[in-house]
């Protein structure tokens, strides 16, 4: 699938404004460049979906392996959808 069209669901804003502590250290798996990539987006207090590039797929995938994530996974072309 092309990158462009695939989405990842993101509840980082909704996160960060429930408890900024909680959410800072379900981060802190991530090196300091993913840490402030996420940090300086401006993530709504609501769930949005980002597009699923090399960045966002390493930074989802460390995010699981640490139990820190759980969403959705959207490939628009095969029409796939894979719950976290």
């Amino acid at each position: 699938n092309r990158e462009k069209h695939n989405y990842i669901s993101c509840d980082f804003g909704i996160r960060y404004q429930e408890n900024p502590a909680h959410f800072l250290e379900d981060i802190s798996p991530l090196d300091k460049r993913q840490q402030d990539y996420i940090l300086g987006l401006p993530w709504p207090n609501q769930l949005v979906y980002h597009i699923l590039d090399s960045r966002m797929r390493e930074i989802i995938l460390l995010l699981f392996e640490k139990r820190n994530y759980h969403g959705t996974c959207y490939f628009i072309d095969t029409s796939e959808k894979i719950l976290f």
